[in-house]
């Protein structure tokens, strides 16, 4: 692989502990994978190695990447993996939690029961800025680590419905001891596009210091307009590479239904229900993939339409969008929804 100056010297780097706040597309999984190979190279025990994701999707990419790599005794998954993984070890049931998806609990459990943690000496922790407060105790007040490198971006934190706290991301990189990498070269979007979503983020009072790779990008702006989505989509590239993000599941079915009309294939999906094979074959199909914005974290598309982003709900309202835009490599049309007009009332 070829890594660029900037990648080449997180991954090589000497110090213990290590956050790498990387932008939208500039290889975090690249530089994760290569500085587990490193470890591994330089004679570490992989019994002592964590790779900690939020998906299973996510843990199963980089066990791909890995391939020969890769070593049975290395945890490589989710954070909820491991610490069901140390409370079953002890035999504490988890069987209702799971049966009702209460996967949160297992936090809980172990502070009834710290005994169950191990302590982990290396701790590699991927999207860091999805950590909960108990997620963020686990790692770093229950098993220790002795080195860790964690990598995430404050401005793609959108799970905050599921507790998750950027501020922990932050504070960290002010703890005694650590250095931070800023990871902020762009290989996906054209520059004009990374532009435009340097605005959105903006209004987040977050600032994207990313520099692109690519220039160029087209960028319209316009009105939620079927016809106009149409027309986009039949003249400039194939089906497959077209994906149309949505705010809500109503909108998804509204866009499939009108796009298909006019004979426009289109798949929808949500990350968390498929397995790696799934999803490449989704990606790959010809077919617009019609998904909500927080569907589409971590996908990118050569072309990509926003339609009828939602701004309420404070700044991680504009977090979403950002994550929206930077989907896109060459077009990115941004599909607002109409203003409502206000009824002139009349007072006898």
């Amino acid at each position: 692989m070829n890594f660029s100056k900037l990648q080449t010297e997180v991954i090589n780097t000497k110090e213990p502990k290590v956050v790498v706040l990387a932008s939208a597309a500039a290889g975090k999984t690249r530089c994760m994978t290569e500085r587990v190979r490193k470890m591994l190279r330089d004679g570490i025990n992989p019994y002592d190695i964590a790779c900690i994701t939020f998906t299973n999707l996510s843990a199963q990419e980089l066990r791909d990447r890995l391939g020969a790599d890769y070593r049975d005794e290395m945890y490589v998954g989710t954070i909820h993996g491991l610490a069901n993984k140390f409370l079953v070890t002890h035999g504490i049931s988890t069987g209702s939690l799971i049966e009702n998806e209460q996967f949160d609990q297992f936090f809980s459990l172990l502070q009834e029961h710290p005994y169950c943690v191990r302590h982990i000496k290396h701790i590699l922790l991927d999207e860091a800025q999805d950590t909960s407060p108990d997620q963020y105790d686990f790692i770093f007040k229950m098993i220790k680590p002795e080195t860790f490198f964690v990598v995430g971006d404050t401005k793609q934190s959108i799970f905050s419905f599921r507790q998750a706290d950027p501020e922990l991301l932050e504070d960290l990189c002010y703890e005694p001891g650590v250095t931070v990498y800023n990871l902020n070269e762009n290989y996906r979007n054209g520059s004009n596009i990374l532009t435009y979503a340097k605005r959105i983020i903006a209004k987040a009072h977050m600032r994207d210091e990313s520099v692109p790779v690519r220039s160029g990008g087209l960028v319209y702006e316009g009105e939620t307009d079927i016809l106009n989505l149409k027309g986009w989509i039949k003249s400039k590239g194939t089906y497959g590479s077209w994906a149309v993000l949505c705010s809500t599941n109503g909108d998804i079915a509204m866009v499939r239904k009108e796009l298909e009309k006019d004979n426009i294939p289109t798949v929808t999906f949500r990350q968390g229900e498929l397995n790696r094979a799934q999803l490449e074959n989704l990606m790959k199909s010809d077919a617009v993939k019609v998904l909500t914005r927080h569907s589409s974290k971590g996908l990118e598309f050569d072309n990509v339409a926003v339609w009828a982003p939602q701004w309420w709900g404070g700044d991680e309202a504009y977090r979403v969008n950002y994550v929206a835009a930077t989907r896109a490599r060459d077009i990115l049309l941004w599909m607002e929804a109409p203003k409502k007009k206000k009824t002139k009332r009349k007072y006898f």
